[in-house]
Protein backbone atom coordinates (compact mmCIF):
# COMPACT_ATOMS: atom_id res chain seq x y z
CA UNK A 1 0.00 0.00 0.00
CA UNK A 2 0.83 3.35 -0.75
CA UNK A 3 2.29 6.09 2.27
CA UNK A 4 0.42 8.97 2.94
CA UNK A 5 2.28 11.51 5.29
CA UNK A 6 1.48 13.95 7.25
CA UNK A 7 3.43 16.53 9.20
CA UNK A 8 2.45 14.70 12.28
CA UNK A 9 2.23 10.70 11.42
CA UNK A 10 2.41 8.76 8.71
CA UNK A 11 -0.59 7.00 7.36
CA UNK A 12 -0.41 3.67 5.60
CA UNK A 13 -3.23 2.36 3.82
CA UNK A 14 -5.32 2.75 0.58
CA UNK A 15 -7.74 6.14 0.33
CA UNK A 16 -10.92 4.73 -0.81
CA UNK A 17 -13.69 6.36 -0.88
CA UNK A 18 -16.99 4.80 0.24
CA UNK A 19 -16.13 0.76 0.90
CA UNK A 20 -13.47 -1.05 2.38
CA UNK A 21 -9.88 -2.55 1.23
CA UNK A 22 -9.65 -5.67 0.32
CA UNK A 23 -6.71 -6.08 2.38
CA UNK A 24 -6.18 -4.77 6.18
CA UNK A 25 -4.77 -0.90 6.32
CA UNK A 26 -3.59 0.80 9.35
CA UNK A 27 -2.30 3.98 10.88
CA UNK A 28 -0.08 4.08 13.74
CA UNK A 29 0.40 7.11 15.47
CA UNK A 30 2.13 6.09 18.50
CA UNK A 31 4.26 7.60 21.01
CA UNK A 32 4.60 10.89 19.03
CA UNK A 33 2.92 13.40 21.54
CA UNK A 34 0.03 14.09 19.50
CA UNK A 35 -2.63 16.23 21.08
CA UNK A 36 -4.89 16.05 17.75
CA UNK A 37 -5.61 15.12 14.10
CA UNK A 38 -5.87 16.65 11.29
CA UNK A 39 -10.01 16.72 10.25
CA UNK A 40 -8.77 14.98 6.86
CA UNK A 41 -7.88 11.90 8.23
CA UNK A 42 -11.88 11.51 7.67
CA UNK A 43 -10.95 10.90 4.40
CA UNK A 44 -8.92 7.56 4.72
CA UNK A 45 -11.97 5.28 4.16
CA UNK A 46 -10.04 2.35 3.66
CA UNK A 47 -8.00 2.54 7.49
CA UNK A 48 -8.92 -0.39 9.53
CA UNK A 49 -6.54 -0.14 12.36
CA UNK A 50 -5.81 2.95 13.59
CA UNK A 51 -3.01 3.13 16.72
CA UNK A 52 -2.57 6.08 18.65
CA UNK A 53 -1.02 4.60 21.75
CA UNK A 54 0.97 7.09 24.20
CA UNK A 55 -0.08 10.51 22.84
CA UNK A 56 -1.07 13.75 24.48
CA UNK A 57 -5.13 13.19 23.19
CA UNK A 58 -7.84 14.31 25.47
CA UNK A 59 -10.79 13.19 23.18
CA UNK A 60 -11.23 10.46 20.45
CA UNK A 61 -11.30 12.91 17.21
CA UNK A 62 -14.40 13.01 15.73
CA UNK A 63 -12.84 12.69 12.52
CA UNK A 64 -12.20 9.44 12.98
CA UNK A 65 -15.70 8.18 13.38
CA UNK A 66 -16.51 8.65 9.68
CA UNK A 67 -14.22 5.86 8.78
CA UNK A 68 -16.73 3.42 9.14
CA UNK A 69 -14.45 0.87 8.14
CA UNK A 70 -12.68 1.13 10.87
CA UNK A 71 -12.46 -1.97 12.92
CA UNK A 72 -10.14 -1.78 15.55
CA UNK A 73 -9.32 1.82 17.56
CA UNK A 74 -6.22 1.99 19.84
CA UNK A 75 -5.51 4.81 22.39
CA UNK A 76 -4.69 3.97 25.22
CA UNK A 77 -2.12 6.13 27.72
CA UNK A 78 -3.51 9.46 26.35
CA UNK A 79 -5.71 12.15 28.46
CA UNK A 80 -8.97 11.15 26.96
CA UNK A 81 -11.88 12.34 29.11
CA UNK A 82 -14.78 11.66 26.95
CA UNK A 83 -15.93 9.71 23.88
CA UNK A 84 -18.18 11.11 21.07
CA UNK A 85 -21.68 10.07 20.54
CA UNK A 86 -20.06 9.78 17.01
CA UNK A 87 -18.55 6.96 17.60
CA UNK A 88 -21.46 4.73 17.50
CA UNK A 89 -21.32 5.00 13.88
CA UNK A 90 -17.97 2.86 13.40
CA UNK A 91 -20.93 -0.22 12.93
CA UNK A 92 -17.62 -2.20 12.26
CA UNK A 93 -15.33 -1.50 15.17
CA UNK A 94 -14.53 -4.87 16.88
CA UNK A 95 -11.85 -3.90 18.95
CA UNK A 96 -11.45 -0.87 21.24
CA UNK A 97 -8.79 0.12 23.46
CA UNK A 98 -8.86 2.94 26.29
CA UNK A 99 -6.76 1.88 29.18
CA UNK A 100 -5.04 4.46 31.30
CA UNK A 101 -6.69 7.43 30.22
CA UNK A 102 -8.89 9.60 32.24
CA UNK A 103 -12.26 8.82 31.36
CA UNK A 104 -15.08 9.07 33.94
CA UNK A 105 -18.20 8.15 31.87
CA UNK A 106 -19.36 6.76 28.94
CA UNK A 107 -21.85 7.39 26.36
CA UNK A 108 -25.03 5.52 25.99
CA UNK A 109 -24.68 5.35 22.32
CA UNK A 110 -21.42 2.90 23.05
CA UNK A 111 -24.60 0.26 22.77
CA UNK A 112 -24.55 1.05 19.41
CA UNK A 113 -21.36 -0.71 18.71
CA UNK A 114 -22.47 -4.23 18.19
CA UNK A 115 -19.40 -5.38 16.49
CA UNK A 116 -17.08 -4.95 19.45
CA UNK A 117 -15.72 -8.12 20.91
CA UNK A 118 -13.04 -6.68 23.03
CA UNK A 119 -13.27 -3.28 25.04
CA UNK A 120 -10.31 -2.22 26.93
CA UNK A 121 -11.05 0.39 29.96
CA UNK A 122 -8.81 -0.07 32.46
CA UNK A 123 -7.24 2.51 34.44
CA UNK A 124 -9.56 5.20 34.19
CA UNK A 125 -12.05 7.11 36.33
CA UNK A 126 -14.75 5.44 35.55
CA UNK A 127 -17.75 5.31 38.15
CA UNK A 128 -20.27 3.81 36.39
CA UNK A 129 -20.98 2.41 32.73
CA UNK A 130 -24.01 2.31 30.57
CA UNK A 131 -26.78 -0.30 30.83
CA UNK A 132 -26.50 -0.03 26.87
CA UNK A 133 -23.33 -2.07 27.29
CA UNK A 134 -25.59 -5.07 27.21
CA UNK A 135 -26.59 -4.24 23.69
CA UNK A 136 -23.08 -5.45 23.04
CA UNK A 137 -23.90 -9.17 22.15
CA UNK A 138 -20.70 -9.96 20.56
CA UNK A 139 -18.60 -8.88 23.31
CA UNK A 140 -16.13 -11.51 24.39
CA UNK A 141 -13.65 -9.31 26.62
CA UNK A 142 -14.73 -6.16 28.77
CA UNK A 143 -11.70 -5.03 30.90
CA UNK A 144 -12.88 -2.20 33.60
CA UNK A 145 -10.12 -3.10 36.42
CA UNK A 146 -8.15 0.16 38.49
CA UNK A 147 -11.58 2.21 38.01
CA UNK A 148 -14.08 3.73 40.27
CA UNK A 149 -17.12 1.48 39.78
CA UNK A 150 -19.08 1.39 43.19
CA UNK A 151 -21.35 -1.10 41.10
CA UNK A 152 -22.38 -3.04 37.41
CA UNK A 153 -26.06 -2.67 35.80
CA UNK A 154 -27.66 -5.82 36.34
CA UNK A 155 -28.67 -5.71 32.65
CA UNK A 156 -24.88 -7.31 32.20
CA UNK A 157 -26.29 -10.11 33.03
CA UNK A 158 -27.50 -10.75 29.44
CA UNK A 159 -24.00 -10.46 28.03
CA UNK A 160 -23.32 -14.58 29.41
CA UNK A 161 -24.06 -17.28 27.20
CA UNK A 162 -26.03 -18.26 25.73
CA UNK A 163 -27.95 -15.04 25.10
CA UNK A 164 -24.13 -12.93 25.00
CA UNK A 165 -20.42 -14.30 24.39
CA UNK A 166 -18.49 -12.76 27.34
CA UNK A 167 -15.91 -15.55 28.76
CA UNK A 168 -13.58 -12.86 29.98
CA UNK A 169 -15.03 -9.86 32.96
CA UNK A 170 -12.14 -7.75 34.34
CA UNK A 171 -12.83 -5.82 37.69
CA UNK A 172 -10.13 -6.02 39.95
CA UNK A 173 -9.04 -2.87 41.83
CA UNK A 174 -12.55 -0.85 41.95
CA UNK A 175 -15.01 -0.32 44.68
CA UNK A 176 -17.16 -2.48 44.41
CA UNK A 177 -18.52 -3.84 47.96
CA UNK A 178 -19.98 -7.32 49.61
CA UNK A 179 -21.96 -9.41 48.39
CA UNK A 180 -20.69 -8.52 44.72
CA UNK A 181 -16.73 -8.25 45.85
CA UNK A 182 -16.60 -11.68 47.23
CA UNK A 183 -18.93 -12.72 43.70
CA UNK A 184 -17.08 -11.36 41.15
CA UNK A 185 -13.75 -13.15 42.77
CA UNK A 186 -15.43 -16.79 41.72
CA UNK A 187 -14.75 -15.39 37.59
CA UNK A 188 -17.07 -13.92 35.22
CA UNK A 189 -19.60 -16.69 34.89
CA UNK A 190 -19.98 -16.44 38.70
CA UNK A 191 -20.22 -12.71 38.35
CA UNK A 192 -22.57 -12.75 35.19
CA UNK A 193 -24.98 -15.08 37.18
CA UNK A 194 -25.91 -12.79 39.84
CA UNK A 195 -25.84 -9.53 37.88
CA UNK A 196 -28.80 -11.82 35.68
CA UNK A 197 -30.16 -12.73 38.81
CA UNK A 198 -30.66 -9.32 39.73
CA UNK A 199 -32.44 -8.33 36.25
Amino acid sequence: PRLLWSPAVCWRGRARRGRCASQPTDSRGRWLQLTSLPSTVSLLHALRLVNLDGNQLEEVPEALCAITCLTELRANQNRIRQLPAMLAQLVKLQDLQLSYNELELLPREIGFNTSLTKLKLSYNRLVSVPAELAALSALRELQLTHNHLTGLPAALGALAPPDGRLSELALAANMFKAPFSHIMQRGTGATLRYLREQM
